[in-house]
């Protein structure tokens, strides 16, 4: 039932890439998807989830490497404020220059690594996370401590605007790199279309997060990096139990 009513060429797009014949691709569309039925109109059911008014903390015992996952609510990815938060992302987090992987994997050799970033999806509200497993003896309530240290310094102090080139060069980068092949081209078209009705959001994003200020970022974090609005789930190993001695 799921399947008939979401996975019809109704709720569909198809983004097509190349040295193409429209009058082909047309055909071709009509061959293969004209027998579909389309699925049964539906109106989508949103939960809106209540504030958060405090910490919530969850402790996960399991035989794996311990690490600590922190979560902010933040708004979804068409809210204005979504570019500020992926530049803050890449400054914290981005690559090997950046605050948290400098700090925690190559100078400290504390973490294997460590990522941020917003989701899940885009249409709706989703968290802010922060990802990262300690290298023993280094744990993670000591990584936790430094991850909060360096979101109170951008919260003080704007990023330089050494960072802020650096991210922008990232930007154009991976935006070159996105549409260097009809694969990737296809995909960010299609995203864009589904997400925003409007294809030419792909074109549009960038623009968008090469504009964000430093002040931008610092204000980002100031409100939605704040105690009472994160989540933090941590995974530890069970304690192994007690071996009984002989008399």
């Amino acid at each position: 039932e799921y399947f008939r009513r979401f996975y019809g060429p109704n709720n569909a797009v198809v983004a097509i890439v190349g040295d193409i014949n429209v009058d082909t691709m047309k055909a071709w569309a009509t061959q293969y998807f004209a027998d579909i039925p389309a699925g049964e109109p539906h109106r989508p059911v949103v939960t809106q989830e209540p504030p958060q008014h405090g910490e919530r903390r969850i402790d996960v015992e399991y035989d794996a490497n311990p690490q600590v996952l922190i979560g902010y609510h933040v708004p979804e990815a068409r809210h204005p404020d979504a570019p500020a938060l992926a530049v803050l992302s890449q400054i914290l987090t981005g690559g090997r220059t950046s605050r948290l992987y400098q700090r925690l994997v190559i100078k400290e050799r504390a973490a294997t690594n460590v990522f941020s970033g917003s989701g899940p999806g885009a249409l709706y509200p989703r968290l802010f996370t922060f990802t990262v497993v300690p290298i023993a003896p280094h744990t993670t309530a000591e990584l936790e401590g430094e991850i909060y240290e360096e979101i109170d310094r951008v919260q003080r102090e704007p990023p330089s605007g050494e960072e802020l080139q650096r991210v922008r060069n990232q930007i154009e980068a991976s935006a070159v790199q996105r549409l260097e092949n009809n694969f990737g081209l296809a995909f960010q078209l299609s995203n864009s279309e589904a997400l925003w009705y409007d294809w030419r959001q792909t074109f549009r994003d960038q623009t968008g997060l090469l504009a964000v200020t430093a002040a931008d970022v610092q204000r980002v974090a100031r409100a939605y990096f704040d105690k009472s609005n994160r989540t933090v789930a941590t995974l530890v190993r069970p304690a192994k139990p007690a071996t009984g001695g002989t008399n």
